[in-house]
């Protein structure tokens, strides 16, 4: 198990006052930091310290009298994680600050624009598309690790689709009188051959279950809203969400204007003369 500490800083009104930055404040700073410490502390690491805006000393990273390392970033830990203004458009922090390190055994949050980046070492990685709201992960798994042991008939492979899908809490992912439905199932297989054409028996890589996000009756056209990936033992190989769930709140409700009216409004407005 490891030790690790969280630093972080949301509002920057003394640093703007002393001209040392003029950058905004940032958001959700701490909902990220207590996710963060969260998620390290339920498997059992060790939280050294968690220091919040101004108990956050710079002298506590670079100082050598204070424990600190000029030379060796992050005083040479295994995992650092950055959010800063200077990066704010490329990266949030990178992981095993070993440079001789290749960059897809290094974990990383990356925040690039457009989209959001969240690799670990173990070769796990999900991306977030900003516009859009579409999810995918990729489980790290090798193509040919974890296979079927046998062959499987479809309806028992469309079971075990369902449940990896069932096991994502597929409905939070879609809006009010919306949900997902099981369209096809995919199987991917391989197989081999000799110089001499002698063949082995087809194998069961993956299996796939692709959903349709339906609203209401009517079904969203295009490709699969959501693809589920699953290995021989049930694990998540690929997962695609591409869809983006209504879940909207109303905050006020106004009287009904007749459809004229709104015309004339809207010709008013964008045009500067009456319908």
């Amino acid at each position: 198990m490891a030790t690790f500490g969280i630093e972080g800083i949301r509002y920057f009104a003394n640093a703007r006052t002393n001209k040392v930055t003029t950058a905004a404040d940032f958001t959700y700073t701490f909902n990220i930091c207590n996710g963060l410490d969260e998620a390290l502390r339920d498997p059992g690491h060790t939280r050294g310290f968690y220091w919040a805006n101004q108990d956050c000393w710079e002298s506590d990273i670079r100082d050598t009298d204070q424990g600190g390392d000029d030379v060796t970033p992050w005083n040479g830990g295994n995992v650092a994680w950055e959010r800063s203004h200077l990066n704010r458009d490329h990266l949030w922090g990178h992981g095993n600050v070993d440079a001789d390190l290749a960059p897809s055994q290094q974990a990383c949050l990356l925040w690039r624009r457009g989209r959001t980046l969240l690799r670990l070492t173990d070769g796990r990685r999900a991306v977030a598309y900003h516009a859009s709201g579409a999810l995918e992960f990729h489980g790290g798994i090798e193509p040919m690790a974890d296979l079927f042991e046998e062959m499987p008939d479809a309806r028992h492979l469309t079971s075990l689709v369902k449940k990896a899908a069932g096991r994502l809490d597929a409905p939070y992912w879609v809006g009010r009188d919306e949900r997902l439905v099981f369209e096809r199932l995919w199987r991917i297989k391989a197989a081999a051959a000799d110089a001499r054409a002698n063949q082995v028996s087809p194998v069961l890589c993956r299996a796939i279950g692709a959903f349709r996000h339906m609203i209401g009756e009517v079904p969203v056209l295009g490709a699969a809203s959501m693809a589920v990936q699953i290995t021989g033992s049930g694990a998540y190989d690929v997962v695609r969400m591409h869809h983006l769930g209504d879940r909207a709140v109303v905050a006020k409700m106004v009287p009904h204007a007749h459809d004229k009216v709104l015309a004339d409004s809207a010709c008013q407005t964008l045009l500067g003369f009456e319908a």
